[in-house]
């Protein structure tokens, strides 16, 4: 195997491994030539790939160890080490957990002209001091935990870890969301599917039930394959414990920097009537409403527990129609001949949701609007994995996988990188346990980018007019929008 030091990041790690490649190095690069066979038991192909992916990557862990003793050999014998007066004073075994399985070397412990004592190949290699599972394992740990269970993430990495592992680099994600590249694409309507999903947490003394917004922001759906219908250009947003007010703030800031939003003739928002959901409208003041059918027929099915068959087909009918008054009368006058109490109730329930979403429930029939998908997209992206299995979740916990299955929703997967195992636990439990007051940094970085543009807007509209006209440009965009509708 021929060894060529990788350059890291910072200069001065750039150069000390300049000064330590030989001549027959290869550039910034490593070059491993295997010479090794191994055999596997004649069986179907799957078993046979299996055993050979399992073999394989304890052929690629021994050439890693040996890679590794061989550039903290390389290490000492350079006369840049010397120069610089690092003195050895002992030897220490390590084994490191990574993608392809353990790694174990023996590195030399150093002790530099002031005093202090490194490792100079784990600075060198990038290895933490204290961590034996290294960043690329616990992405692909946590990668798998946004589809499955902890213990089940670790039987598909064949990474001899604990589930609490597996839990805790869950826990040490950065927030990440993917990246929204600025478009200003140019549409005529603009679809905005919100739900929520629904689970448990561990409160103080019982598991308390909470719920996870999902909000989809796509061009409509495409039905050219009758066999199976798709959102056009979805984004999945989805927030764990924010307020209504920082959510719809991370929703504008997202559609604004893919959209044009000053040319988007409409923009229907898609849900089952929550009052949260009706916050949307400090960012988009126009927006229509339109209510799932899924929720419409659900109610429509729930009538037959205290009214017979016919007149529940009237009553849809007279909703079709949007025929307000004649469903009234209709639901009244056949309310009235409920005798039982708690059918009565259940009615009253009923008749109270068609008369306060009757605008959104009718939409659904007089607009030209394509079906909605809400529930389907709560199921597959959110419940799937935080309500289909009897579990209860930490705050943090729900917190990140929510965050990490919006982000493998949206086509992006956790790195190395995304992985912070030094973070601030107290900060994080604090925050979650009141309600976050700070959204993803990505999108309010989007929100700030657009405000700043709607700010200029509005002083090039009224301050030529009235040049004492005064707009505060860390007002929150609801306000700014309310000022220039009213």
């Amino acid at each position: 195997m021929d060894i060529g030091i990788v350059s890291q990041n910072t200069s001065e790690r750039k150069s000390f491994f300049d000064r330590l490649r030989g001549d027959d190095a290869v550039g910034e690069t490593v070059t491993f030539s295997f010479n090794f066979s191994i055999n596997c038991k004649m069986d179907t192909l799957d078993n046979i790939a299996l055993e050979l992916k399992e073999k394989a990557m304890l052929e690629l862990a021994k050439e890693l160890s040996i890679f590794m003793s061989k550039a903290d050999t390389h290490i000492k014998d350079s006369d840049y080490r010397k120069n610089r007066g690092y003195h050895i004073k002992d030897i220490v075994d390590r084994t490191y957990m990574t993608v392809v399985g353990d790694v174990s070397f023996s590195r030399r412990y150093y002790e530099g002209p002031d005093g202090e004592r490194v490792y100079l190949l784990d600075e060198f290699m990038g290895i933490s001091p204290r961590e034996r599972v290294s960043k690329n394992a616990s992405a692909t740990l946590v990668n798998y935990s946004g589809a499955m269970s902890y213990a089940k993430a670790v039987g598909q990495t064949g990474l001899q870890v604990s589930r609490q592992t597996v839990c805790n680099r869950v826990h040490s994600t950065e927030d990440v969301v993917v990246k929204v590249p600025e478009e200003k694409r140019v549409v005529d309507d603009l679809h905005i599917f919100i739900d929520e999903g629904h689970t448990k947490v561990h409160g103080d003394k019982r598991k308390v039930s909470v719920i996870v917004p999902l909000i989809v922001i796509s061009e409509g759906i495409d039905a050219s394959d009758p066999n199976r219908h798709v959102l056009k250009n979805p984004i999945f947003l989805g927030f764990y414990r924010q307020n209504t007010e920082t959510i719809f703030d991370q929703v504008y800031g997202v559609a604004a920097r893919r959209y044009d939003i000053s040319r988007v003739r409409n923009i229907y928002v898609h849900s089952d009537g929550g009052n949260w959901i009706k916050g949307i409208k400090d960012v988009f003041p126009d927006y229509i409403p339109v209510m799932d059918e899924f929720h419409i027929m659900q109610h429509f099915r729930e009538m037959r527990s205290y009214f017979v068959e016919d007149d529940i087909n009237i009553l849809m009918r007279l909703v079709q129609k949007g025929m307000k008054k004649e469903f009234v009368k209709h639901f009244s006058d056949k309310f009235a001949e409920i005798t039982d109490l708690s059918k009565k109730q259940n009615a009253r329930s009923t008749f109270t949701y068609f008369k306060r979403n009757w605008v959104a429930i009718t939409n659904r029939y007089k607009l030209d609007v394509c079906g909605s998908c809400t529930e389907a997209e709560v199921s597959h992206v959110l419940s799937e994995r935080i309500s289909r299995t009897p579990c209860a979740w930490s705050y943090v916990g729900l917190d990140k996988i929510t965050m990490i299955r919006i982000l493998q929703a949206n086509g992006g997967m956790i790195k190395g990188e995304n992985i912070n195992v030094t973070r601030d636990k107290e900060g994080e439990e604090k925050s979650l346990n009141t309600k976050r007051k700070e959204g993803y940094k990505d999108h309010m970085e989007y929100l700030e980018e657009e405000r700043k543009r709607f700010v200029e807007r509005l002083r090039e509209i009224y301050m030529e007019e009235n040049p004492k006209y005064y707009i505060d440009p860390s007002s929150p965009i609801q306000k700014l929008l309310r000022a220039l509708t009213s």
